[in-house]
């Protein structure tokens, strides 16, 4: 009789027993990254002042920007200067080969523009103990001890670099030159014992906002984890 109960225990908690699971999938780049260069280029472009091509007509050249995240900044960079005033022109197949286009694409302005640089920097500091291999006796596998710090912090600095130049496609003249017009944003968390947990950083309040619920993977400081 005893027996016949306590099968069927246990049978009860197979019963009763449920797990659930859930996919985990990452991007190529973290949120944090994408979010911190978009910031840096959004900045970098606030700052770029061309009163030169207001009510002119200017063609946006690009073929010395080299970045993976040249989409997004050659975008901000277009929108910027029609805040500036100026009427972009956007060369299509037609128009290239259209000799009566010819005498008008003269008086067109030319924007080119080229990065000196656009990506992250990342850092890390813990006070305490890190986590240690330790290797196990007469075998040629390691065990890694807990990390113990009393403090930690890891931070990701992004920063966008541009150069502008404005020239007069007909005589060839260079009318204005912006250069090393830059922008940055960072995003530091900090840990004390594990027990309390802050971040520090210049991005948007709305954008901030979205990291209170996250924290950083110490191992590697540019992902974070929930």
């Amino acid at each position: 009789m005893k027996f016949a109960m306590i099968l069927l225990g246990m049978c009860a908690t197979l019963v009763l027993t449920a797990c659930a699971s859930t996919d985990v999938s990452k991007t190529a780049r973290t949120a944090t990254e994408q979010l911190l260069i978009s910031t840096a280029i959004d900045r970098a472009v606030a700052d770029i002042r061309l009163p030169q091509i207001k009510g002119r007509r200017i063609k946006l050249v690009d073929k010395n920007f080299e970045s993976v995240d040249k989409p997004y900044a050659y975008s901000a960079i277009y929108q910027r200067l029609l805040e500036e005033g100026a009427e972009v022109y956007i060369e299509t197949p037609a128009a290239s080969t259209d000799t009566s286009k010819a005498k008008e694409d003269d008086a067109v302005l030319v924007v080119e523009i080229s990065s000196g640089g656009i990506g992250t920097n990342q850092s890390s500091v813990i006070l305490g103990i890190p986590s240690i291999p330790v290797p196990l006796p007469f075998t040629n596998t390691a065990v890694s001890l807990p990390e113990m710090s009393f403090y930690k912090s890891a931070n990701q600095v992004a920063i966008a670099k541009l150069n502008i130049y404005v020239y007069d496609s007909g005589k060839g003249l260079i009318l204005a030159s912006q250069r090393n017009v830059a922008g940055y944003a960072y995003l530091t968390y900090h840990d004390i014992l594990m027990l309390i947990t802050w971040n520090a950083s210049n991005l948007e309040p709305n954008v901030t906002n979205a990291f209170s619920a996250l924290t950083f993977d110490y191992e590697s400081p540019n992902k974070l984890k929930k």
